[in-house]
């Protein structure tokens, strides 16, 4: 199992990636990763979402002698993309207090509004399954629900998710980004890292 998380753009409203990769061949569905994390969820795409767009998604685990069960049952969430641009319109304040600085805030607030108002399909998800399996995977779903209740316990739930470390300011974007990098701070850095959505770049 490796570590990747990725956001999907999807032409089918559906939170499950086994099934977006199985009906791929179908005429009409056809889906994209249009941003990809390692180890941790960005901040930005826990506010894409709300608790009411989960979905249970059942995982096959690999057969093991000392495991009596082989499959378990997760959350995942999936919206339209249209839901998604109006969630994160609404989630500048949080960008502005979590970055602890109004502009910079800001700044990772544009870059994925930006980033949202690209996207060529109707759908949006999150595939972290890769991540949920590094440790407990019934824990992590519980906690990335947790994530999404909109309330000040979800904000500390997605910074704990994300990797974030409070009071430690980020830099700006671009850094993220990688457009720069000598001699940066790991804390700053990888604060700038989770605030940042990793989308990938619109083609053309």
């Amino acid at each position: 199992m490796s570590n990747r998380a990725v956001l999907l753009n999807t032409s089918v409203l559906t939170s499950n990636p086994f099934a977006l990769a199985r009906d791929l061949d179908k005429p009409g569905n056809s889906y994209a990763e249009v941003a990809e994390a390692s180890y941790a969820i960005p901040i930005p795409w826990f506010f894409c979402f709300k608790a009411d767009d989960l979905q249970m998604v059942t995982v096959e685990l690999d057969e093991d002698e000392d495991e009596d069960e082989e499959a378990i049952e997760v959350g995942l969430p999936c919206t339209t993309v249209a839901e998604a641009i109006e969630n994160m319109s609404q989630a500048l304040p949080h960008f502005e207090a979590i970055a602890g600085d109004p502009a910079l805030g800001k700044a990772y607030w544009q870059n994925a509004m930006v980033a949202l108002n690209a996207l060529p399909l109707p759908y949006l998800t999150m595939n972290p399954l890769e991540i949920m399996f590094m440790g407990d995977p019934l824990d992590y779903a519980e906690e990335m629900a947790q994530a999404f209740e909109g309330d000040a316990a979800a904000i500390a739930q997605i910074k704990n998710l994300a990797g974030y470390t409070d009071g430690i300011a980020p830099y700006t974007p671009d850094v993220a980004e990688g457009r720069r990098g000598a001699g940066l701070d790991d804390v700053r850095l990888a604060n700038s890292v989770a605030l940042h959505g990793s989308f990938h770049a619109a083609p053309g």
